[in-house]
């Protein structure tokens, strides 16, 4: 395994275009990276302390190694970098994120996926809420929404916190 890789960390709301960023990434030859999207909590904010006993003093290293490792389950050998990706759909979740990643892997490179056009990315969540398809790769058309605007404007509140805080 190669410590000189460079780690990077996909990081957007839902619904944003992380997974196609990721997709595009981990098609690449020299890049180990995670299949599957990571979840802020537990990963960040306890690292290997989710799985083992012991104290928080073996918490940094363990984040690290942690990252490492899930990034090598992906067979390169000697890769350039290796990485992950995960979404941010609170406000609480993206300040956890921007804490851990600097208290834990403050060499890890960010990739900031946005995509500027709220009402898309909100009837995009929508949909795959009510249909449960979620990564966009059907053939179905999609379904006439009605978008709750009082929701709508509570989603573009959360997303100007949440955008700020990833910044």
């Amino acid at each position: 395994m190669s410590s000189a890789a460079t780690r990077y960390i996909i990081v957007g709301m839902p619904r944003s275009g992380t997974s196609a960023t990721h997709f595009c990434l981990r098609g690449h030859p020299s890049v180990s990276a995670m299949q599957q999207e990571v979840g802020v909590e537990p990963f960040l904010t306890d690292g290997l302390a989710t799985f083992t006993f012991e104290g928080p003093d073996t918490q940094q290293p363990g984040v690290s190694a942690l990252f490492d490792a899930m990034t090598s389950i992906q067979s390169v050998e000697d890769p350039n970098a290796r990485g992950m990706k995960l979404t941010t759909g609170t406000a609480e979740l993206a300040r956890s994120f921007v804490e851990g990643v600097q208290e834990y892997l403050p060499d890890v490179r960010i990739i900031l996926v946005l995509r500027r056009d709220l009402v898309a990315r909100f009837g995009s969540l929508v949909k795959a809420r009510e249909t449960g398809v979620w990564d966009g790769m059907d053939d179905e058309p999609a379904p006439n929404l009605e978008l709750d605007s009082y929701k709508f404007a509570e989603y573009v509140v959360e997303s100007h916190e949440i955008r700020q805080d990833l910044r």
